[in-house]
């Protein structure tokens, strides 16, 4: 089975309202493809995403692997960066990666420091 992986750029998605950006992912990962966002999405979109997968399981969809890594994670952050950070994400500056895939091709998902390990087996 070959593997088709979409990297995309949140900018190419940040005008799209949140049912739109979920309908425009979950139509990508239902095919089979590995999606790479660079940027986040808000809370409320990957709630989104989730509750939208759970409606569209079938036996030939099982559903979907989310992992959102942004780097901060892993770091202690003052309360200047904090603020910093978060008034970046209230302009709209995502920090980060998202990727997304079928739950029948990830097999795990290993964070370690700054790292995101996916192992994925195609049939």
């Amino acid at each position: 089975m070959k593997l088709k992986v979409d990297f995309i750029p949140f900018s190419s998605i940040s005008e799209r309202g949140p049912e739109e950006k979920v309908r425009f992912l979950l139509e990508r990962v239902t095919a089979g493809r590995l999606v790479v966002i660079e940027g986040t999405l808000d809370p409320e979109e990957e709630a989104m995403l989730i509750e939208s997968t759970m409606k569209a399981i079938t036996d030939d969809f099982p559903g979907i692997e989310l992992c959102t890594l942004t780097g901060d994670e892993y770091r202690k952050i003052g309360m200047i960066e904090g603020f910093k950070n978060r008034l970046m994400r209230t302009l709209g500056h995502r920090k980060g990666i998202v990727v997304i895939g079928p739950a029948a091709l990830i097999k795990e998902i290993r964070r370690s420091p700054g790292i995101l390990s996916m192992y994925m087996e195609t049939e």
